[in-house]
């Protein structure tokens, strides 16, 4: 059996260069009508729906696929244990069929070994659909709790039906509520990326999650993923491409990806904290054999390829403030002076005077507080200045305004988004250690 791509253009073949393809059986797809095909002598357009058995399944092989989804989903418990749920009934759901819903009493766990299933109350009307290996009512169960969730079969279905008592039962036996509730709460944190949708209560999906680790960020620290993906769980990083930011990413982002995808080459971004920051690293290792993740992540790193291609416009942003008002109001005030030097020559003059006044309020504050990183901020003052001080020398020597401008804008919020963000726990009396 061959299935062909036979639409032409670019990226498709052409049906006549296959005509004489030994192949038993050859199937046109992807733009040619079941009437051309006919005209053709050889080949044809499969029926939608149509199942052909070309290999006989071995015997038992609907079991060994079950098991190895439950060996993922509880790695822990010995085969015989594992066994002993699939000693439970194959059940059957028609297209539309309802498997569970919403706050009704758990009468049973389901592990699904073919067809679909679909979440019919997903926020905001949006269909989860959820291939073979997903177990369903698991953690409500084991909690004896009522279902948090609603499914019906998107096609013809085929599942395991565990009786809520066996696999109470089955938890107990092996202590495994701890566990589920562990997984759960890391569950819920890479659900909120886009990279894991419709892949929650698959057992790739809960290998990721027991492969996760908590990584905690200090305000202005720089993530190192070592190769693998980053969710963002709390707080905010600023994502930067060279010198130039390029994106946030909040709660629910990710960052990473270009190691997955280009792990020799040269860093493009790198991230740092905006702010205390969490964020569940996945190492690479464990991402490698989940091609669907793999394909997804290759598509963020285009995404923040094009956003880097287009460049930010330099303009103050609610994203840069500090939360202390004087100081952001003088971030601000620096901001605006050197906007107006597109327009005016006294415009540096004016950045370097509104800055050289905030720097000494804000080294006098840091002393006063007792910032240890005193030392070397003062230093990233000196430096600033002095990019201001040569940026008018600059002007003066006929260099382009727009870019000089452009470069003091970008320097500023760096600053503001790197080496002042470190010292607010000592700006709000937190007393760190």
């Amino acid at each position: 059996l061959k299935k062909l791509d036979v639409g032409g253009g670019q990226i498709h073949g052409s049906a006549a260069d296959f005509l004489g393809d030994a192949s038993g059986e050859l199937l046109w797809s992807h733009g040619i009508r079941p009437e051309r095909a006919a005209k053709l002598g050889r080949g044809r357009v499969a029926v939608f729906g149509e199942r052909t058995s070309y290999l006989p399944l071995p015997e038992g092989w609907v079991r060994r696929r079950a098991f190895e989804a439950l060996r993922a989903f509880f790695p822990s418990v010995p085969a015989d244990g594992l066994e002993s749920l699939l000693d439970s009934p194959l059940v059957s759901l028609k297209p539309g069929q309802a498997l569970c819903r919403r706050g009704e009493a758990i009468r049973t766990v389901y592990l699904s070994v073919s067809g679909r299933l679909e979440r019919t109350d997903s926020p905001g009307g949006k269909y989860r659909s959820l291939r073979p290996g997903a177990l369903v009512n698991a953690l409500d169960c084991a909690r004896g709790a009522p279902s948090s969730l609603s499914f019906d079969a998107a096609e013809a279905t085929e599942l395991y039906a565990v009786p809520a008592a066996a696999f109470g039962a089955f938890v107990a036996r092996y202590g495994l509520g701890e566990d589920l509730e562990r997984v759960n709460a890391v569950a819920l944190r890479l659900a909120a990326n886009p990279i894991f949708q419709e892949l929650e209560f698959l057992p790739g999906f809960i290998s990721l999650c027991r492969a996760a680790a908590e990584r905690r960020l200090a305000p202005g620290q720089e993530l190192d993923t070592g190769g693998g993906y980053a969710v963002v769980a709390a707080g905010r990083l600023a994502v930067f491409g060279g010198a130039e930011l390029v994106e946030f990413e909040a709660a629910g982002g990710g960052f990473g990806e270009e190691g997955l995808w280009e792990p020799k080459a040269p860093r493009r971004f790198r991230a740092r904290a905006m702010e205390e920051c969490v964020v569940m690293l996945l190492p690479a290792a464990a991402l490698e054999d989940k091609p669907l993740v793999l394909w997804r992540l290759r598509e963020a790193y285009h995404r923040r390829l094009a956003s880097q291609s287009h460049a930010l416009a330099f303009r103050w942003r609610p994203e840069y403030r500090l939360g202390l008002d004087d100081i952001d109001q003088a971030h601000n005030a620096i901001f605006l002076a050197i906007e107006a030097a597109l327009e005016s020559n006294e415009g540096f003059a004016q950045a370097f005077a509104q800055a050289s006044a905030h720097f000494e309020e804000e080294e006098a504050m840091m002393e006063r507080l007792g910032y240890p990183g005193l030392k070397d901020h003062r230093a990233e003052h000196g430096a600033y200045l002095e990019a201001v001080r040569s940026a008018q020398a600059g002007l003066d020597s006929g260099e382009g305004r727009e870019r000089l401008a452009h470069g003091l804008k970008d320097a500023l919020i760096r600053h503001t988004l790197l080496a002042d963000r470190p010292y607010l726990p000592w700006a709000r009396g937190e007393n760190p250690s």
